[in-house]
């Protein structure tokens, strides 16, 4: 898999906020992956303006039926925490 490259946001999806992950924060492009797609070295931006978010698509595990837990299939993360904050809102996540 060869992953395209990031998107940047146009001017008016930047000014109806659809560059925003959550209430402080926002991205410069965003890279949607199909499922089971494996990438060692995701796109990542040149400065913290310049952030990409890569967007991967998760499937039900066909043994549970139910979602595998994203943070187990990343390596690459910011600590053993996953995320340490509860009740945060990301508005780039969307069900189908």
């Amino acid at each position: 898999y060869i992953p395209p490259p990031a998107c940047s946001f146009t001017p008016d999806q930047i000014s109806a906020s659809a560059h925003q992950i959550n209430r402080q924060l926002t991205v410069h492009a965003i890279i949607n992956h199909p499922p089971g797609t494996i990438i060692e070295y995701p796109q990542t931006g040149s400065s913290k303006d310049n952030a990409v978010a890569c967007i991967f698509t998760l499937v039900h595990n066909s043994n549970t039926m139910e979602f595998d837990l994203p943070q187990l299939n990343f390596q690459y993360s910011l600590s053993d925490s996953h995320g340490g904050l509860k009740g945060v809102q990301c508005y780039l996540l969307h069900d189908g």
